[in-house]
């Protein structure tokens, strides 16, 4: 009778916590792999030390349909919450229409530029791509024009690929340097 009790507390506390999560408005994340550490975007101050409008926003829909969230997670005043169906004052992230193939932005449309450019690519470069029909996205390309900032015809033939005569507004590349990478690890090991 003993071991019922224990069963009925545990399966009751299970739903309680269960009840406490829906309750709950905020985006799930983990702060370290391997360790069970959900947090919820309520519980603590998410945007500590991000003042920028914009870096917030992009750190709110990162949440999005990761291992933890399985839904979007949109931003409005000063928060970050779960998509909900009330037709609030929300921001959320948008699927990507010309699909991202570099950077973290996965299946959403990047918000802002390091969300490309924040990885460096071995070859080529990932850059941020704006159109002016279908949105943002994160496109790789393995070379870059005398002005880095402008498309370049890999960069073209993907979109046109996708959604052909697409015009774009903007390009913004980082990275120059990464062709001398490998001349700078050769010669590190040579002296060293």
């Amino acid at each position: 009778m003993k071991a019922f009790s224990s069963n009925k507390f545990f399966l009751i506390l299970s739903i309680f916590f269960i009840l406490f999560r829906l309750i709950l408005n905020g985006c799930l994340y983990k702060t370290e792999e391997g360790v069970n550490n959900e947090k919820d975007t309520d519980q603590v101050n998410f945007f500590e030390g991000i003042t920028n409008e914009t870096e917030k926003k992009q750190k709110c829909f990162s949440l999005s349909y990761s291992d933890y969230f399985q839904s979007k997670c949109c931003y409005s005043d000063n928060k970050c919450n779960r998509e909900l169906a009330d037709g609030s004052e929300e921001e959320c992230p948008e699927y990507s229409i010309i699909y991202n193939n570099c950077g973290m932005a996965g299946i959403l449309q990047p918000y802002t530029v390091d969300i490309c450019t924040g990885i460096s690519l071995v070859q080529g470069y990932c850059c941020f791509v704006k159109t002016k029909q279908y949105g943002n996205a994160c496109i790789r390309t393995k070379n870059l024009n005398k002005d880095k900032n402008t498309a370049t015809d890999q960069i073209i033939a993907y979109i046109n690929k996708i959604k052909n005569e697409t015009e774009i507004d903007s390009v913004e590349c980082k990275g120059c340097y990464i062709k001398y990478y490998s001349l700078l690890i050769i010669i590190s090991v040579i002296f060293f």
